[in-house]
C-alpha cells in the first residue's frame, strides 16, 4: 500500500524466501519476503522486516536484463557487484498502520507462494 506503484492492483502475490536463500546463488546475500501484482506496472517489493514497524527495502529489479538471459559483456563479478550495490543501498522504511478496510482490501487479493 505504501511503497507499490500502482494502488490498484487486481492480485498481490507473497512469497516468502526462507532466511540464508541467496539472492543469487553465487552470493550470500538474503532477503526475506516479495510482492508483486499480476502485471507487471504493479511493480515488485522485495524486503526484510526489523520487527520495529520498519522494513529494510531491496532494489531488486523486477525482471533482470529486461527478462533476457545475462548478456555476455556481464562477467559473474559484475553480477556480484550489482548484488552488493543492491544491499548497500538498502533503504529503511518505516511503514505507516493503514485503515482496517484498506487493509481488508488487500488481504482479500493476496496469493501466499511458498
Amino acid at each position: 500500500m505504501q511503497l507499490g506503484p500502482n494502488k490498484d492492483i487486481d492480485d498481490l502475490y507473497v512469497q516468502h524466501i526462507p532466511a540464508e536463500t541467496p539472492l543469487n546463488p553465487d552470493d550470500n546475500t538474503t532477503l526475506v519476503i516479495q510482492i508483486h501484482g499480476s502485471r507487471t506496472v504493479d511493480g515488485i517489493e522485495t524486503y526484510s522486516g526489523n520487527g520495529d514497524g520498519t522494513i529494510n527495502v531491496y532494489n531488486v529489479p523486477y525482471r533482470w536484463y529486461g527478462g533476457f538471459s545475462r548478456p555476455d559483456h556481464v562477467s559473474e563479478d559484475d553480477i556480484r557487484e550489482e548484488m552488493k550495490g543492491i544491499i548497500k543501498n538498502t533503504k529503511q522504511v518505516y511503514v505507516a498502520p493503514s485503515k482496517d478496510e484498506e487493509m481488508i482490501k488487500i488481504i482479500k487479493k493476496m496469493h501466499i507462494q511458498h
